[in-house]
């Protein structure tokens, strides 16, 4: 059977399944309304059956059951959005064109003052619910870039801060890695939004975070802190009084690959400052980025790489350490056998610690001196 074949007979069978489910949200019973909600999370997991609840016209429906009385039929039909965003792009821009981020937000705010009703305990649970659904929503809506960029003018990023530093009433960690994650989304696509994070106070419980052992949760916070880095200066200086150099370097001996990488992205970025480099060298950071660089991962290597360059570049003492961590060799290595982004930076890590004499004979001695000028020949002399 051609693949088109397939396909087209995939979303005729999708129409037909889901029609009933969508017929069934126009029932006034709320009992009725949450369990075609339920129903309809599950097959939204896959993209044709989003592109049938689309194609059907039930995004509207849904999107004004959000606000619906009961808060058991709100969250059963937001999980149905936030799967929709999450395996259909068209359903995401529909979405997003008809005001769904303000209306998430207002969502966020009806969740957290219905979860503060503690004498009310199954209204409080109802909200924590559909606060977990909402910022499932929330984050997987930012897929779309015109609405992360939106966000903070819309005061979302207030929300999201305000949501991690109380844990929303709630005990669930997913609650906090959504949260993280959206902002982490909206500053890699609005610059602006690093630097009113910056000004709102958000570093200290962001360094807090990242001491978490929810591993999602850490690489979604140290991701924060590095786009924070790259796009505010003040913030480097703000997160190295906060000892943020020496809280981010266990994250580098994880087991869990993403972690090392957001790890190490993070202390690149914060090495730009020379205080923080130093502050690295003196907790043994060089040494941990080294046996980074014997990762398997192409992308761990190269963010041990590039944070190993900003320590040379930010603290003339860190290239002696380099050599005597034995790191000048998988440096040298990467210079002819790696990817073109991480020789690039390893020419550059080794043109820094060439300075030191001790380093410039060992360099020479492996032959790294003329294709280290060849890669470094035009280049910058630090990563941001």
């Amino acid at each position: 059977m051609e693949p088109s074949t397939l396909l087209a007979r995939t979303q005729v069978a999708a129409l037909d399944g889901i029609r009933p489910l969508i017929e069934l949200l126009a029932s006034e019973d709320a009992k009725v309304l949450t369990g075609a909600g339920s129903a309809l999370f599950n097959l939204c997991l896959d993209s044709s059956f989003a592109a049938a609840v689309r194609q059907l016209g039930a995004l509207p429906k849904l999107q004004s059951l959000m606000d619906h009385a009961d808060l058991s039929v709100v969250a059963s039909v937001t999980g149905v959005l936030m799967n929709c965003c999450a395996s259909s792009e068209s359903c995401r821009d529909d979405l997003a064109d008809k005001g769904l981020l303000a209306q998430v937000l207002a969502l966020l705010t009806r969740s957290e003052m219905t979860g503060t009703q503690k004498d009310l305990a199954i209204a409080a649970l109802a909200g924590d619910e559909v606060l977990a659904a909402a910022l499932g929503l929330l984050n997987n809506l930012l897929l779309h870039s015109g609405s992360a960029r939106r966000l903070r003018s819309l005061g979302g990023l207030s929300q999201l801060m305000r949501l991690l530093k109380t844990r929303a009433f709630s005990a669930s960690e997913a609650i906090l890695e959504d949260a993280a994650s959206s902002l982490l989304r909206v500053v890699q696509e609005d610059e602006a939004a690093s630097a009113a994070l910056f000004e709102m106070g958000a570093m200290p419980k962001l360094v807090e975070l990242v001491e978490s052992v929810n591993e999602e949760l850490q690489v979604r916070v140290a991701g924060l802190l590095a786009n924070c880095c790259a796009q505010v200066a003040a913030a480097r200086e703000a997160l190295h009084a906060l000892g943020t150099a020496r809280k981010l370097l266990p994250l580098l001996s994880s087991g869990n690959e993403e972690v090392q990488e957001a790890g190490a992205m993070a202390i690149q970025q914060i090495s730009l400052l020379p205080a923080a480099a130093r502050e690295v060298r003196l907790h043994g950071g060089v040494t941990l980025l080294v046996e980074l660089m014997a990762s398997l991962d192409p992308r761990v290597q190269f963010c041990a790489v590039s944070a190993t360059m900003n320590l040379a570049v930010s603290d003339p003492k860190s290239a002696a350490a380099i050599r005597e961590a034995d790191g000048l060799r998988p440096l040298v290595y990467f210079l002819t056998t790696a990817s073109a982004e991480t020789a690039t930076s390893a020419a550059l890590t080794i043109e820094a610690c060439a300075r030191n004499e001790s380093n410039k004979t060992l360099l020479r001695e492996m032959g790294a001196i003329e294709v280290t000028l060849v890669r470094v020949r035009g280049r910058g002399r630090g990563k941001g």
